[in-house]
């Protein structure tokens, strides 16, 4: 048994040395080596009418709890999340960037919107056309799932009078790294160049830009006009479609396939991917992160898919992702 008097407080040190605790008005210490269990007495306490068995049976139980609890919860936990067996840190911080998807995925639309980067922050200086942005007019914010809040500009369809990058959108961007995760792998921004109706889709389709130099894109517009059943296979509208899950944009290949495995997941999971949009269907959510169940699921169904694509190369049974006509 040691008695400590040092300054530093109790509260602090509880945790890392075996010290005895005393009442701070008798000096009085009682404690049980076998166990570790320092019984701890209140100031208050009366030690004449003090039941030491009965405070340190509670204390014992208490700490059984706390044991019991932590063991029997952290396997599921670990497998939900998928760490078990990683020890590569490019694989762990993988893994990390998906479960923070699934949290993040639980969340309403203003949540997520709050949480990421807004305008103000984001676009520093902007000019089109050698004239100032209207940055409440010419943005519109689109939340995409794998990089958070995305700004379109020229969603209104504004046009330049000349060629040439003195004329084009220009922009200063600001990359605030003090709120960057531990689990992002670079710093920089991921430009998208889209039809304004359509998804933008800028981990599929988008470049990206890094900070510290300036970054210039030219671009070419191709028009293309399909022709119609019976003579091709293109496909008019599309949007309409119940199980197209990107509201109030048009028909494009890539949203079609991510919605086709969106409804298979919902299908063989009962709750849906949370990189992809949620459809509006009453009792569906998104997969909880911590859930083994439906984790494994929707692992299944991942392999599931490629396997369709990869292998029968037929895609989701009934659903048919054709090109556009237009």
């Amino acid at each position: 048994m040691r008695f400590y008097k040092g300054k530093e407080s109790y509260d602090n040190i509880k945790d890392v040395v075996d010290l005895c605790l005393c009442h701070k008005e008798y000096n009085h210490c009682v404690s049980n080596s076998d166990d570790g269990v320092i019984i701890e007495i209140d100031p208050n306490d009366e030690l004449d009418t003090l039941n030491v068995t009965e405070r340190y049976g509670l204390q014992i139980k208490s700490k059984e709890k706390l044991t019991t609890t932590t063991t029997t919860e952290a396997p599921e936990v670990t497998q939900a999340l998928g760490f078990e067996n990683l020890t590569d840190e490019i694989a762990i911080a993988t893994q990390a960037q998906q479960n923070l998807m699934f949290v993040v995925g639980s969340m309403t639309s203003d949540q997520k919107q709050n949480m990421s980067q807004q305008l103000d922050e984001f676009v520093l200086k902007c000019s089109f056309n050698q004239k100032d942005c209207d940055m409440e007019k010419d943005f519109t914010l689109y939340y995409d799932n794998t990089y958070g809040n995305c700004f379109t500009f020229n969603h209104r369809g504004a046009s330049s009078h000349r060629a040439g990058t003195n004329y084009g959108l220009r922009i200063l961007l600001y990359a605030n790294v003090s709120e960057y995760l531990p689990t992002s792998e670079a710093v920089g921004f991921r430009i998208t160049v889209h039809d304004k109706h359509i998804v933008p889709f800028p981990d599929a389709f988008g470049y990206s830009a890094p900070t510290g130099f300036m970054s210039s894109y030219g671009v070419r517009m191709k028009q293309f006009i399909r022709l119609i059943a019976p003579h091709g296979h293109c496909k008019q509208g599309g949007e309409e479609d119940p199980n197209f899950i990107y509201k109030g944009f048009n028909y494009s290949v890539e949203a079609c396939h991510r919605s086709c495995a969106q409804k298979l997941i919902i299908e063989m999971c009962h709750c849906g991917d949370p990189m992809f949009p949620i459809p509006n269907i009453t009792g569906v959510a998104p997969c909880r992160a911590t859930d083994v169940v439906q984790r494994e699921c929707l692992r299944n169904a991942t392999l599931y898919l490629g396997d369709l694509y990869a292998k029968e190369k037929k895609g989701v049974p009934g659903c048919f992702c054709h090109q556009p006509c237009e």
